[in-house]
């Protein structure tokens, strides 16, 4: 016998500047059993024409834990729809024949979720990087400084050495340890993950810990050897393509999965007007199934809320559970460093090569008796560190492995709590809260030196954008980020609410960013004349400001790039020139002022022909 639920969610969202309506979503979730599997959905006589069924049913809110007192009742309050589903969108999407198999919740518990700590890679990054730079400003490092304790030595496990417990058994050692920190067993979901542990960014065995975590992460299952498998065709079935609409909140409104409502109901006015209250609210709907009764198809889950006025003003808002949350007033906490670290050097390509390295330099050296030397008489003395790329900004969340593991445990408790094994609704007395519900995230970038970029997420579906539409971000120039949080309605603060929200946790520190490329140094470049010499840069300038030239220095007081094309430079050093043996120090112009500050020239020193003055470099 065919079976429907149809779970109905309510995201509240907001009160109007007048306190004349309240604002809230309701998001339609079905779940359609077949018998026997796979059925059609013309069994489904409710889902033929959704927004046809939906548009005449009549909805309230409820408050379970708020008691009328003329009724002795839980509060409620008529609303009204103010969206428009359309059934012209919906029959073009879905026909009668569209496949229906029956759905159930994947099962993700009690498995290992494998993950690295990105911060302590960044900041080992820092450290190392940023002490060779000072230590070994115009020279590549020693062995002996890259294998020390402080360097990359921790990391490396091809030293062979005549002592027990170093080289391959300390790595096998570390990797097991690795392993027994998994604890599947266990009650807690966070067993599920490596935990993240701030003290292993001071020791070397947790230094070497992190990156065995990135290698683990980037080990993929062997590659398939011979022929690839056929890939069949994909036959989605009614589920799969509700789902894929998730992420298009202007389409989900459009077939009736999502619809706004709005109430001025005097007794909800009332509560939006009174002072702020932590309660509960569900939905109460006249629908009246084609398909089982009202009370085994409909599930209406409470949402834990605050309404009335706070703090912020008046408000009608989904809430987080406790202050665990990583929400706090509808935006994500990310200016908070025990939650989050903000990451620019690409963390992906750099742990790699950094594992890859350390192994190369520790086995270029053998040590026996305590005596360390290198391997052989042709081994180089000196090493050149691996590249690292830039990355954008990424915002990473500490920990985010065992986070995830509890969220996936806390899905499985809801669905086992409301469906039974056959996907039957067993009760619809779920409560779900503001961490429950958030599908994504608004991001807003404040440029220090330019004022707040925002893009508009309610763009149409056909919307094509310019070029430079975007502002690019440039080396040398701050910036702070901030995360509004999307629920699965896709309703969120505005810009101009968040603005109002002056607590810092909201948003990141002022981050200045960086190039993590090396720039190929330039060289002198022998004329062909006596007229003319330049000095030519041959590095990329995919993230630079396209000049029409390549040089950076040219024969002219007026030269085509007005400024020096690596922002972060602090200076020029210039040795070698022919007619000298001295080095010369050409100061840049100040970050703050480029692009558009102006060069500065500095003499080369060479003679012209007579009568044709003295050669002017422009750098």
């Amino acid at each position: 016998m065919n079976e429907q639920t149809i779970t109905w969610t309510v995201l509240p969202n907001g009160i109007t500047p007048g306190l004349d309506v309240v604002r809230f979503s309701l998001h339609v979730a079905p779940r359609l059993l077949p018998d026997p599997a796979p059925g059609e959905l013309i069994d489904f006589p409710d889902w033929a024409n959704w927004p046809a069924r939906v548009s005449g049913a009549a909805f309230q809110l409820e408050f379970p834990d708020l008691v009328d007192p003329g009724t002795g009742r839980p509060v409620r309050a008529a609303a009204k729809r103010v969206s428009a589903p359309g059934s012209g969108r919906w029959t073009a999407l879905f026909t009668d024949l569209s496949r229906v198999n029956g759905h159930s919740l994947t099962r993700f518990t009690r498995r290992r979720i494998r993950s690295y700590p990105a911060r302590h890679v960044r900041d080992f990054l820092d450290q190392r990087y940023g002490r060779f730079g000072a230590r070994t400003p115009e020279r590549f490092p020693t062995l002996d400084e890259l294998t020390a304790d402080d360097a990359f030595g921790p990391v490396g496990f091809e030293l062979d050495s005549d002592r027990a417990g170093l080289g391959p058994e300390r790595k096998k050692r570390l990797r097991d340890q690795l392993e027994r920190m998994f604890s599947l067993g266990a009650q807690d979901p966070a067993g599920w993950a490596v935990p993240f542990r701030p003290g292993d960014a001071a020791t070397a065995d947790g230094v070497a810990l992190t990156f065995l975590q990135a290698e683990r992460f980037h080990r993929r299952r062997p590659p398939i050897v011979g022929d690839l498998p056929p890939l069949p065709a994909p036959e989605p079935d009614f589920h799969q393509v509700v789902a894929m609409t998730r992420e298009h909140h202007h389409l989900q409104r459009l077939l009736g999965l999502v619809l706004d409502l709005g109430s001025t109901d005097p007794v909800l006015l009332g509560l939006a007007r009174g002072n702020e209250q932590v309660t509960r609210v569900r939905v109460v709907t006249d629908l009246k199934p084609l398909l089982g009764s009202a009370d085994a198809v409909h599930v209406r889950p409470t949402m834990r809320c605050r309404i009335g006025k706070g703090a912020r003003g008046h408000v009608f808002t989904a809430t987080p559970q406790d202050t665990d949350s990583d929400l706090r007033d509808g935006l994500l906490r990310v200016g908070d460093p025990d939650r989050f670290a903000v990451v620019q050097v690409d963390p992906d390509s750099a742990a790699p090569a950094v594992r890859e390295f350390a192994d190369t330099v520790t086995r270029l050296r053998v040590e026996r008796g305590g005596q360390v030397r290198k391997r052989s008489a042709s081994t180089p003395d000196e090493q050149a560190l691996p590249v690292l790329r830039t990355a954008g900004f990424s915002v990473g969340r500490l920990s985010r492995a065992a986070r995830l593991a509890a969220k996936v445990d806390r899905g499985r408790a809801v669905d086992e709590a409301a469906f039974g094994p056959g996907g039957d609704e067993i009760t619809d007395d779920i409560a779900l809260n503001a961490d429950d519900v958030v599908r994504g995230y608004r991001w807003d970038v404040r440029d220090e030196n330019g004022g707040e970029v925002e893009l508009d997420p309610d763009f149409p579906f056909d919307a094509k954008f310019g070029p430079r539409a975007l502002p690019r971000l440039r080396f040398g120039r701050r910036y702070r980020f901030r995360a509004r949080a999307v629920d699965i309605a896709g309703n969120s603060l505005t810009a101009e609410q968040a603005d109002a929200v002056t607590d810092a946790a909201p948003s990141t520190p002022v981050e200045t960013f960086r190039r993590f490329e090396p720039v190929d140094a330039t060289r002198y470049a022998e004329p062909a004349t006596r007229d003319a010499a330049v000095l030519e840069q041959h590095s990329s300038a995919r993230a630079l400001p396209a000049p029409a030239d390549r040089h950076w220095c040219y024969d002219t007081d007026q030269p085509a790039v007005p400024y020096l094309p690596e922002p972060l430079a602090k200076r020029i050093l210039v040795r070698g020139l022919p007619g000298g043996a001295t080095s010369t120090a050409i100061t840049a112009v100040d970050p703050a002022t480029w692009p558009t500050a102006r060069v500065s020239g500095s003499g080369s020193g060479r003679a012209r022909p007579a009568g044709r003055g003295t050669s002017r470099r422009a750098c």
